[in-house]
């Protein structure tokens, strides 16, 4: 079985290098791959019991890589969302990915990351800042929302 250690989690994102303004890096384009797309499903939850993230990193050859991460600080839902994303991104990255496919249950964090929606919570903007510098590491990549029924397998990780 393939493995790769797991990207340590993010801190909680620098409130002072966010900016809301920030141009959106395009996620929207007509893909075309010269070689086949990676497929990183991510969701992130909070609850009394404390806050975590689920990942799901899937490559050619039927790579699969899992990942539950528990943080040690408190996280409301988006930003445990974002903490899966980034995570993601960088173990994708990691990976040596050109052609990444994102997939989220999370309207918010989908429509941020595509530019529809904006933030007015700097502390989500500073994650949204550090998801969209990573995003030009990739040929290309694109995110779309999924149903939760579709997130199941990585819902149970988080």
């Amino acid at each position: 079985m393939f493995s790769t250690p797991a990207p340590e989690p993010t801190e909680p994102a620098n409130v002072s290098e966010a900016s809301t303004n920030a141009a959106p890096i395009p996620v929207r384009a007509v893909l075309t791959w010269d070689e086949e797309p990676w497929i990183l499903h991510v969701d992130g939850s909070s609850n009394q019991r404390g806050s975590g993230a689920g990942l799901i990193l899937y490559g050619p050859s039927e790579v699969k890589l899992e990942y539950a991460l528990l943080f040690g600080f408190e996280a409301s839902n988006n930003e445990a969302e974002y903490e899966a994303l980034i995570t993601g991104l960088n173990l994708a990255k990691e990976m040596g990915t050109k052609h990444l496919i994102m997939c989220s249950d999370s309207q918010q964090v989908v429509n941020q990351v595509n530019g529809d929606y904006e933030t007015r919570d700097s502390t989500i903007a500073a994650y949204l800042t550090k998801a969209r510098e990573i995003l030009p590491g990739f040929n290309s990549c694109f995110i779309r929302q999924i149903q939760r029924s579709e997130n199941a397998e990585v819902d149970a990780l988080s």
